[in-house]
């Protein structure tokens, strides 16, 4: 039996293939493997998921679609959105359009979603929007 809520067993190098495959909306190699309108509607929040705005950035969620959840960053007043897939323990594929970005983590934190995300915002989006002048 396939459980489609885990157990997905795949190195950070494949975790990045899917990345940006859905960066480029279901591109890879040249190839459409996966509709560019399922991409769309897989990293678009559902409108009624707004539960999740009283969870203040609970897991880094803003909102959630088909196994995507979507998370919004803002830097000197430019909004930057990602979506991203999350797994235990600190696997994460974050998919970043505006930056032409995709960033992967693996981890064993089973204690704290915080570790990634605080990355992220400390590290990696400034290293791009102090180059992009964002």
């Amino acid at each position: 039996m396939v459980d489609g809520a885990g157990g997905l067993k795949i190195t950070p190098r494949d975790m990045v293939k899917i990345g940006v495959t859905f960066l480029n909306k279901g591109v890879w190699h040249e190839k459409q493997i996966i509709s560019e309108q399922w991409v769309d509607k897989s990293s678009t929040s559902f409108p009624a998921n707004s539960w999740l705005n009283n969870w203040d950035d609970h897991w880094g969620m803003r909102g959630y679609s088909y196994s995507w959840w979507t998370h919004l960053f803002v830097k000197s007043g430019k909004r930057i959105s990602m979506f991203y897939a999350g797994g235990w323990g600190g696997q994460y594929i974050m998919v970043i359009p505006e930056l032409n970005t995709v960033v992967v983590f693996t981890g064993g934190n089973y204690t704290s979603y915080r570790p990634p995300f605080e990355i992220l915002k400390k590290y990696v989006l400034p290293a791009y929007t102090d180059r992009l002048n964002i």
